[in-house]
């Protein structure tokens, strides 16, 4: 069964927006703008308008009911007004502008950020005048957590602020700030970190399947160490760049599983597949536990690595796992002496926040459930649903991602 094929058929005739309907939604902006532009007072100012959120994407969802709205959100991109000290007189003279308008007087609303024009029973269209400061002010746009920022706000980063994208210009690490520009791009920015931990105590441990689980505090060391541009709709790699940060590190509680050497020997038969093994059910693992303690997924992260901080793992864009050294460097898995992966779940705040003391007690039904969800996935080789993105080569390989993490799942939670 060729599921990609379905899920875009699921996509063209149940989720999306018809084409025919995008193609009206684009005649009516450009009617609206030009009667803007035509416009004794807005006219003048104008500058430009922007398609946001799902519009810009082409990702508009196709209304349940017959006479449910779908809509689409432009910004008015005008020429700052010395005489208008009000940010909200903006909105008034894009309101009356409207009014002014034969075709629109009977169609506008008036919102607490934008002027609604609606089409009854069919679709509206939200305006939300924007500026461009032109005194060199700088305005506070958006606040992003201490531990998220390192993922988000390198120099070269593309922010989205409510589905606007700002370009990451200059970051102030010390002073805690990121200065950005508005900017018009066809990528994404997606960061390249790597994470190791280092077991310091163990409050808790017993026996899980042929293996063991514990809890504990650990050592995290996060690095960003570059990001990949992306294009949005196609996913194509098309750049990369540096990342120049302090490595984070804090002390925090986490709950892990491994297997002894012996055991993985004789469920594996090389240490790649060992390290393509434990990502796959660290993924399996992550997925569970962000529902049995009802985590976000950057509160509640997964690592793999060795118990002592020797080495970590991460996937490389093969599709494969790669182990890496403590300085990121990538190294030789049948170079170590000793090689026991370990899957870590560890709550992602200095001291944690009380997540990984759950998942101890509950840490058999949670490989039980692990197991069940990569077992009965519809998948062949292995989805983001279960043990996470898989390459199409994988697809048809003779041992999957899935399989593999499978071995793991079902060791830990054997008899």
């Amino acid at each position: 069964m060729d599921i990609n094929a379905h899920f875009h058929a699921f996509l063209e005739t149940t989720v999306n927006l018809p084409e025919a309907k995008l193609t009206q939604l684009d005649s009516r902006v450009s009617a609206i703008t030009n009667a803007l532009q035509r416009d004794s007072v807005i006219g003048p100012m104008y500058k430009e308008h922007i398609p946001q959120g799902s519009w810009a994407h082409q990702t508009i969802i196709r209304p349940v009911g017959a006479f449910d709205e779908f809509d689409a959100d432009i910004l008015l991109h005008l020429e700052e007004q010395d005489d208008w000290a009000d940010p909200r007189e903006y909105l008034k003279q894009v309101r009356a502008a409207f009014k002014r308008s034969s075709t629109y007087n009977t169609m506008v609303q008036k919102k607490n950020r934008c002027v609604r024009i609606d089409y009854a029973n069919d679709c509206h269209v939200d305006v939300v005048p924007c500026l461009t400061l032109t005194d060199g002010r700088q305005v506070i746009i958006a606040e992003v957590d201490y531990s998220s920022a390192p993922l988000m706000l390198y120099e070269g980063a593309i922010h989205m602020v409510q589905s606007v994208p700002y370009q990451v210009e200059r970051l102030d690490w010390e002073g805690r700030k990121a200065y950005v520009t508005r900017t018009h791009v066809d990528y994404y920015t997606d960061a390249i970190d790597y994470t190791r931990l280092k077991v310091l105590e163990r409050f808790d441990g017993g026996i899980s399947g042929a293996g063991t689980c514990h809890h504990g505090e650990v050592h995290v060391v996060r690095r960003v160490a570059g990001y990949k541009k992306i294009r949005y709709y196609t996913h194509e790699n098309i750049g990369y760049g540096p990342v120049t940060l302090p490595d984070q590190e804090m002390h925090t509680s986490s709950v892990w599983w491994q297997l002894p050497q012996h055991e993985l020997e004789r469920l594996f038969t090389s240490r790649q597949e060992m390290l393509d093994a434990f990502l796959g059910a660290a993924a399996a693992l992550h997925l569970v536990a962000k529902v049995a303690v009802m985590a976000d997924a950057s509160d509640l992260q997964k690592a793999v690595g060795s118990g002592d901080g020797a080495w970590f793992a991460s996937g490389d864009g093969r599709g494969r796992g790669t182990l890496r050294s403590t300085d990121g460097s990538v190294s030789d898995p049948d170079r170590h002496d000793t090689f026991v992966p370990t899957v870590y779940l560890y709550d992602n705040f200095p001291g944690g926040i009380g997540q990984s003391e759950p998942l101890w007690h509950r840490q058999r039904k949670m490989v039980t459930h692990a197991r069940e969800l990569v077992d009965r996935c519809a998948c062949k080789a292995g989805c983001p649903a279960c043990v996470g993105p898989v390459l199409a080569v994988q697809e048809t390989s003779e041992v999957t991602p899935k399989a593999l993490a499978l071995r793991v799942l079902e060791a830990l939670s054997a008899a």
